[in-house]
């Protein structure tokens, strides 16, 4: 299970992970996940450090999941491991939603959003994969979804940060692990009056609420263990959402035929085929 420098501190500390998937992205949802873990330790920077972990299947999101049927098959059971880990069974997208994303379990039972998919989709067993409570209990897994009409017209940067923060509070955890946003460095502006500056780099920016320590990390997901869990857990969020709307517009492929990304070229094509259904999938 690896061999990281942990230090009982004598009980469990909690710990929040938060990352986001499909900032950048033409068309789909921008998910924000949190993976709330406890474990004994006292240095979460050092002691969730991914490298320490190299029997876990969880990795960068971008990794985990690439175009092919058999890596999604493998991301598939990865996310589901790690949602049952956190309690959560789902037996099709509509449970998942009303689990994993309450708030907005409603808006997704509709629109090019509606597909209720049984699950696995892509993986034909969830896996076998090493006690991961060896090292670290996962508390809890919630994601929040903006979708594309929620971010018209809004700054989507500020959206995001204000999605992330809203993560640490619900969690309740001493600690937060977070993707850094668009490379920004000093995020004191944003944060409760009082916040003290621990350190602000362009790898890393920690500040201290008195109530939380937050730490915004540079390549988070492929770096830290509950920020990596974040992100493929909300990667499998939106793939499951693109797959959605793929099918609902006639593309029955196993994976999702238009990626929603600018680089995709039968992303605008699927942009066009929604628009004709009364469908504007697309971002600011």
């Amino acid at each position: 299970m690896g061999e990281g420098p942990f230090v009982s501190a004598g009980r469990p500390l909690r710990v929040v992970g938060v990352d986001e998937n499909g900032y950048g992205p033409l068309a789909g949802p921008l998910v924000v996940t949190r993976v709330v873990v406890e474990y004994e330790g006292e240095d979460p920077l050092e002691d969730l450090r991914l490298a320490w972990f190299p029997t876990l299947p969880v990795r960068d999101s971008k990794e985990v999941f690439r175009r092919t049927l058999r890596s999604y098959a493998r991301g598939e059971a990865v996310a589901l491991w790690l949602l049952k880990e956190a309690g959560i069974t789902p037996r099709s997208t509509r449970e998942l939603w009303e689990v994993l994303t309450p708030e907005s379990a409603q808006d997704l039972l509709s629109g090019p959003w509606g597909l209720d998919l049984p699950l696995p989709v892509w993986a034909e067993r969830t896996g076998e994969f090493p006690d991961l409570r060896a090292a670290v209990r996962i508390v809890e897994i919630r994601s929040r979804l903006l979708l594309p009409e929620a971010l018209r017209g809004k700054n989507k940067h500020r959206m995001n940060l204000r999605a992330f923060l809203e993560h640490v509070e619900a969690s309740g955890a001493p600690w937060a692990l977070l993707g850094k946003l668009g490379g920004m460095v000093h995020y004191a502006p944003h944060l409760p009056e009082g916040t003290q500056i621990v350190e602000e780099s362009r790898d890393r920016s920690v500040y201290d609420t008195g109530r939380v320590t937050l730490a915004f990390v540079r390549n988070a997901d492929s770096r830290l263990l509950p920020v990596a869990m974040a992100s493929v857990v909300g990667k499998y969020v939106r793939e499951l959402l693109m797959l959605s709307v793929n099918r609902l517009l006639g593309h029955d492929e196993a994976i999702p035929w238009a990626s929603g990304y600018h680089h995709d070229p039968r992303t605008r094509m699927l942009v066009a085929e929604a628009q004709r259904r009364g469908w504007d999938i697309t971002r600011p």
